[in-house]
């Protein structure tokens, strides 16, 4: 097919659709007349590393870990102890036998009670997460309706990986950024005046 040919089918081709597109949008038509509308983004992981009650509520657990790692580093440490004296003693005695008992209890011990605080200070971390988020998202609704900005969209400007799971989710949410729109810094001057609650 010549060039020429091929402007001409294209030409065509973009005339029909052009037709097509506008058929049916005569002036019988009702309008519907509507205001724009406000739209802004937050930085909701942002805004959390800066929110003053999140980081309240997560100083105190912070040093309660370092507490219960130092008596985890302890026990380890009589635990290796025991260990060295089990290395020390003549194999098959009846000493030897109930020290290398005592090593394997306390090692499960320390391993159990270890992951059992674990799950404890994740599932309290988890819970003042959620709290600081909850009031965070009603801190920006409050500063939303009183700017007169009708939606407010979540944006995450933290690179990372994806989830195969949520590969999807975030192609459907399509988000174009304006940084005249961004409130996060204003939310977070806003709580920082407003302290932890």
């Amino acid at each position: 097919m010549r060039r020429s040919s091929l402007i001409a089918v294209v030409g065509t081709a973009f005339v029909c659709i052009l037709t097509v597109s506008t058929w049916g949008t005569g002036a019988d038509e009702p309008k519907i007349d509507r205001k724009p509308i406000a739209v802004a983004t937050v930085d909701v992981g942002k805004l959390l590393r800066a929110y003053p009650a999140l980081k309240a509520r997560l100083d105190p657990l912070r040093e309660e870990i370092e507490v219960a790692e130092q008596a985890h580093r302890k026990r380890l440490a009589r635990l290796e102890k025991k260990k060295e004296r089990l290395a020390s003693l003549p194999p098959d005695t009846q000493e030897a036998k109930g020290t290398a008992l005592e090593v394997f209890t306390e090692q499960e011990a320390i391993t159990n009670d270890a992951n059992a605080t674990k799950n404890r200070f994740f599932e309290r971390e988890a819970v003042a997460y959620i709290e600081a988020y909850d009031e965070a998202i009603a801190e920006v609704s409050e500063y939303a309706e009183a700017q007169g900005i009708d939606l407010v969209l979540r944006l995450d400007r933290t690179s990372r990986p994806l989830p195969m799971d949520m590969i999807k989710g975030e192609l459907q949410s399509t988000v174009l950024f304006h940084r005249g729109v961004d409130i996060t810094d204003s939310i977070i001057r806003l709580v920082n005046a407003k302290g932890p609650k």
